[in-house]
């Protein structure tokens, strides 16, 4: 369920998935640790060069970075990870921010969203719908970013003062986001940090 918002969350704040490689030399130990911290999937493992062969594998363990060798390794053997990565925040992140910013709609909105997690997957209830997960997504954004005076998004673009405070961003957007205001416009917030106008 949340993969939607994170995914929103992520084209806001321009954490877009890379591609990377890294290259170390086995010593004594199969276990390594990857240069990015927040990797997602490894993409290929080669040996000097070569691709693993059968029976070999490699396993990535994204909480810790780290992927573990099963192969028969001799010192200074040459191994190449390529893998993807997210620069900014892991998912296990963004859930916090998520967390986070259902709070603030609790607070200034009409709805009381709250995120309920099995052990297994989490989810938000009541289930939000596109555009509700659109709102979810652009508080979370305004949490990880709060200095920023411009967020663009799907059909709406909302502009601050300078220096506008978190707190009265999140208020406006989301006051004006259940008034019905801002479908299809540019969206200002007004020198009192109570409105966004049209």
């Amino acid at each position: 369920m949340l993969t939607n918002i994170i995914a929103k969350i992520r084209g806001l704040t321009e954490d877009y998935e890379r591609t990377t490689s890294d290259i170390r030399k086995y010593v004594s130990s199969k276990i390594f640790t990857l240069n990015q911290e927040h990797p997602t999937s490894l993409v290929a493992t080669y040996i000097n060069n070569l691709p693993l062969e059968s029976g070999q594998s490699a396993t990535l363990d994204t909480s810790t970075n780290q992927v573990t060798i099963v192969a028969n390794l001799v010192m200074d053997d040459v191994i190449e990870f390529k893998y993807k990565f997210y620069c900014k925040n892991s998912d296990e992140i963004l859930k916090q921010y998520i967390i986070s910013a259902l709070v603030w709609i609790s607070l200034y909105g009409d709805e009381d969203f709250e995120l309920e997690d099995d052990g297994v997957d989490a989810y938000v209830y009541p289930t939000p719908n596109n555009k509700e997960e659109d709102l979810i997504a652009v508080v979370a954004s305004i949490l990880i970013n709060p200095n920023f005076e411009t967020y663009k998004f799907g059909n709406v673009t909302m502009t601050y003062p300078k220096n506008t405070p978190k707190d009265d961003k999140i208020r406006g957007i989301v006051q004006d986001f259940y008034s019905g205001l801002g479908v299809w416009c540019t969206l200002e917030l007004d020198k009192n940090y109570d409105r966004f106008t049209e």
